[in-house]
């Protein structure tokens, strides 16, 4: 059983990096072809006849993605046997690489979700793609700095929007929003890939499953398997460029995340062992892989992983529960269980030895967690903010320069969990502070005045890893056990070699003496036959020198028996990877120069926010010499109701036209003009022409939340706003001043 002919090498355009104003932004004139479309057009010219199908359709409804009526149907978790192998056998190449249906790539339903928003796109049948749209999420922005993304299998699975056999789903929309809002994570979409139903063993697996050690797993012998490679193929070719067209996404592989569960950890390894080029991903999330799986032999893909030589991603994270088996099955057969914590602890060693040290590495075990969504929910947050670490030095580049920015760039009334991050470094009054810093802020000419007390980013930000360390020093146990057997070894060669050289300076002592017994002989011989002195002179001086050569071999030997025993330790490679530092995750390097605070849930009726930051003891004020900072409030952009059905597929929006919907969109911002408290100001221009030139924006928008965008900006609370929202270099622009906001008497000019 081999990968490697599935993992074909891919290359990623990267988007171009846009400069980063504080308040005003040129886009690039749309008429250029973005990175996503010219992945699809290299695509094009690469891919099979097949492949040409499904990417045309994919360009036909880029800009007009229609709405079905009927959702999705959740798909089991467990694949059941004789479904499987009816529809194994029925399952041909040409069929699953068939033309488009004509509801592919169709939005089928968008709902508002643990802040964000969640957009379910039809893919083939049934199976879906779930985008989960962080809180803030803004197509602007995302085109200048596009958002890291993490795919994720059984996509059924992490909103709960379907049900699921263990009642639970990941969660993954709340623990995304939740590192998000606490600074411990930059914003980042979630999307979740449909699994296939009976054929999702087929799908994930690179072997049929069999039965598992001892046969404890006789009900997978039927399930089919074997199509991990086309399944990889199918998300490297579709799905990543897809995404990457209609959403801004990066196209980085160090911003990407590629993880699943149970047979979908089973895809997450086998993507990393096509290398990191080759699977297109810069980290993997495995929770609770089936390392069971092998057919004939079990477990034949935990040796394959095993023997695997090549590189890996630059981040894995591994969980497992220590109920894997028993947890489902109502605590019986509870002996099984011990198979997944060896796995865990075979994977860990491996992936060490290939040099995957603490900052690349991490892994979790629970021992009363269970295989089910619960427990995947519950070490989401730890994962995804140790897989996410690398995404806030991107941040830290960005705005190196800036004196602060803000999480969402844009703030929004009454929206929760809103960042602001303050660069001391960049502060002529506040660079030389240590300690702690306050920031001062208010609203409408600071009114609601609140006292903020800021935080060190690089605290706020360090991974809140649970290691196992019981695993831990077994796993180092056995490591110690190997390598003590090679010193032991070393060491018998050395008392080997010791005993043997101790032996040579023996004898040649030995006959060293026996010459100077007999030239002791021979002097006193000489002595009494009336011979000199110096005859006998020389023969102590002799036996001097061999009493000195007894007592160093002497000493050699006692020093040789006594010396310490073997000191408990893991070889020197192991070594230089197990004590590596941890790379930091935070925005600053570990640095203290970065600061954030949560800003508290503004007043519904905000139209911009003032504030000032100040040291810990009130004497040192960074208050933009003497003007204050502020920053501009948006009204929240309701999501507009969705009609499905209605026209018969050939509008993209469920029946309504664009002209009706514009027409509706002018009607409503018309009616906010009603209030004597608007005043709208365009040169030569008056509620005629904005509502002309509102028609045409919301016209050109792609989406209805786009449209949103631009009726929300008709709010009497905001000062100025341009249509088109951004300005296009070489396009023609408006703005248009609110002149009751206007001061020193201008709000009552008449001209």
């Amino acid at each position: 059983m081999q990968l490697s002919h599935h993992c074909r090498q891919t290359s990623c355009s990267h988007k171009p990096a846009a400069c980063l104003h504080l308040r005003a932004h040129v886009q690039r004139n749309p008429h250029h072809a973005s990175s996503g479309t010219r992945i699809l057009q290299q695509q094009q010219q690469q891919q099979q006849h097949q492949r040409h199908l499904i990417v045309a359709s994919v360009q036909q409804q880029q800009h007009d993605r229609s709405l079905q009526s009927a959702a999705p149907d959740s798909s089991s978790h467990t694949v059941d046997k004789q479904a499987a192998g009816d529809a194994a056998a029925a399952a041909s190449p040409t069929a699953a690489a068939g033309p488009a249906s004509s509801g592919r790539w169709q939005l089928l339903s968008r709902s508002n979700l643990a802040g964000g928003t969640l957009e379910v796109v039809a893919w083939e049948g049934e199976r879906c793609l779930r985008i989960w749209l962080p809180p803030g999420y803004s197509s602007v922005d995302a085109h200048r700095a596009p958002y890291p993304a993490v795919y994720l299998n059984d996509g059924q699975n992490l909103f709960g929007d379907c049900a699921t056999l263990s009642g639970a789903s990941w969660g993954a929309a709340g623990a995304a929003a939740q590192l998000i809002a606490a600074g411990k994570l930059p914003p980042f979409v979630v999307v979740g890939i449909d699994h296939a139903g009976p054929l999702r063993s087929l799908e994930y697996t690179p072997c049929t499953p069999g039965s598992g050690p001892r046969g404890f797993r006789s009900d997978a012998s039927d399930w089919p398997g074997g199509g991990i490679g086309a399944y990889l193929g199918r998300v490297r070719d579709e799905v990543l460029p897809w995404v990457s067209a209609h959403y801004p996404v990066s196209t980085d592989p160090q911003d990407r995340v590629f993880g699943g569960s149970s047979f979908g950890g089973i895809a997450a390894l086998a993507a990393g062992m096509c290398g990191a080029e080759g699977c297109g991903f810069g980290a993997l999330l495995v929770e609770s892989p089936s390392l069971w799986i092998g057919d004939p032999e079990p477990e034949a893909f935990l040796q394959e992983v095993l023997a695997y030589k090549g590189s890996w991603p630059s981040r894995v994270y591994l969980g497992m529960g220590g109920r894997e088996y028993s947890g489902t099955r109502g605590g019986q057969r509870a002996e099984h269980d011990a198979n997944f914590p060896r796995y865990l602890k075979s994977l860990y060693a491996s992936l060490t030895l290939s040099g995957l040290g603490p900052s690349r590495l991490a892994w979790a075990f629970e021992p009363e967690h269970a295989h089910t969504e619960s427990a995947w929910a519950a070490r989401l947050p730890a994962a995804l903010q140790f897989l996410g670490g690398g995404w806030w030095q991107r941040w830290l580049q960005r705005y190196d320069n800036e004196l602060f920015f803000t999480i969402p760039r844009r703030l929004k009334a009454g929206m929760p969990g809103q960042l602001l991050f303050f660069n001391r470094r960049n502060s002529h009054t506040l660079a030389g502070a240590r300690g702690g810093l306050k920031m001062i802020v208010g609203s409408n000419g600071w009114q609601h005045t609140q006292h903020l007390q800021m935080k060190l980013a690089g605290e706020v930000q360090r991974p809140e890893l649970k290691e196992p360390q019981q695993l831990r020093e077994q796993v180092l146990d056995g490591w110690r056990a190997e390598y003590r057997g090679t010193q032991e070894e070393q060491l018998r060669q050395q008392e080997q070699e010791f005993q043997h050289r101790m032996a040579t300076e023996r004898d040649r002592l030995a006959a060293a003496r026996a010459a100077t017994a007999a030239a002791a002989a021979a002097a006193a011989a000489a002595g009494s036959a009336g011979g000199g002195e110096s005859g006998v002179g020389g023969v102590a001086q002799q036996e001097q020198q061999l009493r000195e050569w007894q007592q160093h071999l002497d000493d050699q030997e006692r020093q040789w028996w006594a010396r310490p025993p073997l000191a408990p330790a893991v070889s020197p490679q192991i070594q230089s990877v197990l004590y590596q530092q941890p790379a930091s995750c935070s925005i600053g390097e570990g640095s203290s120069d970065w600061l954030l605070v949560q800003l508290p849930p503004l007043p519904a009726d905000a139209y911009e926010i003032n504030f000032v930051f100040c040291d810990a003891a009130g004497t040192a004020y960074d208050n933009n010499d003497s003007n204050d900072f502020w920053l501009p409030v948006r009204q929240p952009e309701q999501l507009l109701p969705w009609t499905p059905g209605g026209g018969g597929g050939g509008s993209s929006d469920g029946g309504l036209s664009r002209p009706a919907r514009s027409s509706g969109t002018v009607a409503a911002v018309a009616a906010t003009f009603a209030g004597d408290a608007c005043g709208w100001l365009a040169p030569g221009r008056g509620l005629e022409a904005y509502a002309e030139a509102l028609d045409a924006a919301t016209a050109a928008a792609e989406r209805p939340a786009e449209e949103a965008v631009a009726a929300a900006a008709a709010s009497c609370q905001y000062f100025f706003f341009s249509l088109p929202p951004v300005p296009v270099a070489g396009a023609a622009a408006s703005l248009f001043v609110n002149k009751s906001r206007l001061c020193s008497g201008l709000h009552e000019a008449t001209a």
